[in-house]
């Protein structure tokens, strides 16, 4: 949510400018509310989740008042148990966690959009593990070995070039603006 309100206000900036086109500001725009939305459904979530719990402890302690047979063997403390569990099952569910720090790209959720199970709805790039694709005309790749030394400027970040190493060179870019990669080749956004 703050890297997604940071591009967000680093575009308005730069349309102000002219440095950017109006259609990367929408862009800009429309991942900011979205990214808020996704926000605000998770934290509403997530207080629906800490009521459903406080309400699991109370009838728990009510039914310990209550007391019926001993223990283990008293169904109103055996089901309060059972639904104390389920909320907190469901306080966990309510959150997400990220297995490395990062960044969150190509988040394409929108108000009312569902996760389907095995479905990617985003991507998160780890901020200490990071490459770079670069897309070039078949002239100038053949000077561009694995190993070679590269530059590379960041537009939000022009006056701090990255150092970095070839790591290796597709023999293939399936050409379509915009598209997602098909046919296993690496997708030209045609934006060079």
């Amino acid at each position: 949510m703050t890297r997604t309100r940071a591009d967000f206000e680093r575009a308005a900036d730069l349309v102000v400018k002219g440095d950017i086109a109006k259609r990367s500001f929408d862009a800009a725009r429309a991942a900011k509310e979205v990214a808020q939305a996704d926000y605000d459904k998770a934290k509403s979530a997530l207080i629906q989740a800490q009521a459903a719990k406080v309400q699991a402890e109370a009838e728990l302690a009510g039914a310990k008042a209550d007391l019926g047979a001993p223990g283990e063997e008293n169904a109103r403390i055996r089901a309060a148990k059972a639904a104390l569990e389920t909320a907190r099952l469901n306080l966990e569910f309510a959150q997400v966690r990220a297995s490395v720090d990062g960044y969150v790209t190509n988040l394409g959720l929108r108000p009312g959009s569902q996760a389907v199970a095995n479905q990617p709805v985003l991507a998160l790039v780890d901020v200490n593990s990071f490459w770079v694709h670069g897309f070039f005309r078949e002239n100038h790749v053949g000077g561009i070995n694995a190993g070679d030394r590269a530059i590379v400027t960041l537009m939000s970040f022009p006056d701090k070039p990255v150092e970095g190493r070839v790591v290796s060179r597709g023999w293939g870019v399936f050409q379509k603006d915009g598209a997602t990669a098909q046919e296993l080749l690496d997708s030209d956004r045609g934006d060079r």
